[in-house]
């Protein structure tokens, strides 16, 4: 920013009219390329969705391209997942989605935009809007019935 400040600061104080125009035109040649990068990117990125599952395939979770929910389908495969995680499997499912869109559109932004200085801004917020899913946290598993043995005992005293 600070070549275009010191022409700023050029223009205003009477340089070299004609080279002043020059660099007029030559701003409004690279507004015009970073506007077609950023009309190509926004044409590409416009059909961007992603899908992610959880339960081996009981919950599809799928996402637009602003990470918003446009879709959620379940199958016969979650009955076998207890209905308490059936949220948190959702929840994980759709920010794992958000942060393989960040990658995708990061994807489409290179393939748009080019070497774009402009590119580089444009990911880097898309990233933080949605940084990288953490995995998801395991569970212990509860003991198998018949396992009693291995189940801890709880002593409650009045002390």
């Amino acid at each position: 920013m600070g070549a275009f400040n010191d022409d700023l600061d050029e223009i205003f104080r009477g340089g070299d009219p004609a080279r002043m125009a020059d660099r007029l035109e030559e701003w409004q040649r690279e507004f015009d390329q970073h506007l077609q990068g950023f009309d190509r990117l926004q044409q590409a990125a416009a059909g961007l969705r992603v899908t992610e599952t959880a339960a081996n395939g009981g919950i599809k979770v799928t996402v637009d391209v602003s990470g918003q929910v446009v879709d959620i389908v379940t199958t016969d495969e979650l009955d076998s997942v207890d209905s308490t995680e059936i949220g948190p499997m959702i929840l994980q499912c759709l920010k794992r989605a958000q942060s393989t869109l960040a990658e995708k559109f990061a994807e489409t932004a290179k393939e748009t935009m080019g070497d774009d200085p402009v590119r580089g801004n444009l990911v880097e917020q898309y990233q933080q809007r949605f940084p990288q899913a953490e995995p998801p946290k395991e569970k212990p598993k509860p003991p198998r019935q018949g396992d009693e043995d291995e189940m801890p005992t709880k002593v409650w005293t009045d002390e």
